[in-house]
């Protein structure tokens, strides 16, 4: 009976608290010797607001899941009503029993209050449901509201507002609406639809997390961020996903856990930074194109997809641990865009690639960033600067054999301290590049670039001297030979014949052809470039 009582209670301070903010202070006073309100007063009103600007507002007090008092402040820019329409099976803690089933409006304009994180106190319509309540649900008052309308003029829904409302099916936002708060629908068991605004720039973190019965969304174009877990553990989320162009951040876990979601990902081409697990454990499929917004990819990012290829855009500067382990399965080539400056601890590990192309820009290659990448048979970091950092095991256990394209000795000693010994061969290309698509053949060896420089083949020895070869054979090193053409100008002079002449690079004991140029009234005196 005291419990029934205090509930009534808490139900007339709702409506107190729709006097302006110094009047209720009064009314609260004598708050001990108000009747008991009816249970058949609905539908019912109170604040829900946060704009501070308003002129009224209402103080909510409620017990928290120890026993203690708590305070909230709500103004009377956003109001909530509640209306019976029917009845609907619970579950309570003798069985089950019909209960009222209520219609929550919110109304208003400007932001809704953010509510406590409790699913079962903290929101005033709850106290309202539990004064009229014959049998309380298991779940509380939370489980006996059925639907839920927003209505146009209200721009925020308020942190945990609707939390685990399991008998909500539907959600239909108007276009005022341009932020939802941090889990606001989280655990809406029931929840089959949403309408989202098309104004809607931010959705919180764990927002929608765990609504299992969600099937498909549709992402409004004005969207801009997308936090943390909002989305994770909507199991029954399948088919393809499309980031919006206008969302810049996708946070840690954003969709993690969505197993259904097997079609196709499409990346928005203002995307920046993709948090922490963001898909990890979907199961998307085909090509995976990270667009060239994207400057960070957090760790574990895309764990447990099933790509079959990637495609790196060109403004990626930061790969996080465990990016790209374990994401699909993969074939051909892959090229790390000059923009990439560090590539974490297994980054890429246990991925089927054939050949890898390592930008110029890397500075930091993690603890077994390339580890188990049993199909790469030719690995290019010809490109690298003398001052990149690679941390333990960090190609080892590539195809045995495999290749590896260096631009110095230098280069070779540094990185055999990383790879599997005896499974490779080295090729020197003595300051010669590839081009980031450049096809490797397997034990073939390729055709490097110089600005300036004609390519002249592979030789055993130097560059210079040696046998002539195109095939390797693992333990064996090999050196690119480089020629570059001259042409002769006679300044003025008449007469004589000069054609281009070949000179191979770093061949000291190279002459010139000698001058078959005449100018009259001079002697030659030599070539000057």
């Amino acid at each position: 009976m005291k419990k029934r009582i205090l509930a009534s209670l808490m139900a007339l301070c709702l409506i107190v608290g729709l006097l302006p903010a110094t009047a209720m202070a009064a009314e609260e006073e004598n708050s001990g010797e108000l009747s008991v309100l009816a249970d058949e007063s609905l539908p019912l009103t109170g604040y829900c607001g946060a704009d501070t600007s308003s002129p009224y507002s209402t103080i909510y007090k409620y017990l928290d899941s120890k026993g203690a008092e708590q305070v909230a402040t709500y103004y009377g820019n956003a109001t909530w009503k509640l209306e019976s329409i029917g009845t609907l099976s619970v579950t309570t803690t003798n069985g089950t029993a019909d209960e009222t089933a209520y219609r929550l409006t919110i109304s208003g304009t400007g932001p809704m209050g953010d509510f406590p994180s409790s699913w079962g106190e903290g929101k005033p319509w709850f106290d309202t449901i539990a004064s009229g309540l014959n049998t309380a649900p298991a779940g509380g008052s939370r489980l006996c509201i059925r639907e839920l309308v927003i209505e146009d003029g209200i721009t925020k829904l308020g942190a945990h507002a609707f939390e685990a409302y399991q008998n909500i099916t539907s959600i239909s936002m108007p276009n005022s609406v341009i932020e939802i708060g941090e889990n606001a629908f989280n655990y809406c068991t029931g929840l089959t639809s949403i309408t989202f605004s098309n104004r809607l720039k931010e959705i919180g973190k764990t927002a929608f997390s765990d609504c299992h019965a969600l099937k498909s969304i549709s992402l409004p174009d004005s969207l801009e961020t997308i936090g943390s877990s909002a989305f994770s553990g909507c199991n029954n989320l399948s088919g393809d996903l499309s980031i919006p162009n206008n969302v810049k951040t996708i946070g840690s876990g954003a969709f993690s856990n969505d197993t259904k979601l097997n079609g196709k990902l499409t990346l928005g081409s203002s995307v920046t930074s993709i948090g922490k697990s963001a898909f990890g454990s979907c199961r998307f499929s085909g090509t995976l194109t990270i667009p060239d917004s994207v400057t960070s990819i957090g760790e574990d990012a895309f764990n447990a997809c099933q790509f079959t290829n990637l495609s790196l855009g060109n403004g990626l500067v930061k790969i996080g641990k465990n990016a790209f382990y374990n994401s699909g399965i993969y074939s051909g080539h892959l090229s790390i865009p000059d923009s990439v400056t560090m590539i974490g601890e297994s980054a890429f590990s246990s991925l089927d690639f054939e050949s890898i192309h390592l930008g110029k820009s890397v500075t930091t290659i993690g603890a077994s960033a390339f580890i188990n990448c049993t199909s790469v048979h030719s690995l290019d970091v010809t490109s690298v600067g003398s001052t990149v950092s690679y941390d333990t095991r960090a190609f080892t256990s590539m195809a045995n054999p495999n290749t590896i394209y260096l631009n110095s000795d230098e280069q070779k000693n540094t990185i055999s301290n990383y790879i599997s010994e005896g499974r490779s061969a080295f090729a020197i290309t003595n300051g010669g590049t590839f081009a980031a698509g450049t096809s490797f053949e397997s034990g073939k060896l390729a055709t490097p670039t110089k600005e300036g420089s004609i390519f002249a083949g592979w030789y055993t020895k130097d560059g210079t001297s040696g046998d002539n070869v195109t095939n390797t054979t693992k333990g064996n090193t090999y050196y690119a030979k480089w020629t570059y053409s001259i042409t002769f100008d006679g300044n003025g002079a008449t007469g004589g014949s000069m054609t281009a002449q070949q000179v191979t690079e770093g061949d000291t004991s190279t002459t010139l052809t000698a001058n078959t140029f005449t100018k009259t009234g001079y002697a030659f005196d030599g070539w000057n470039t």
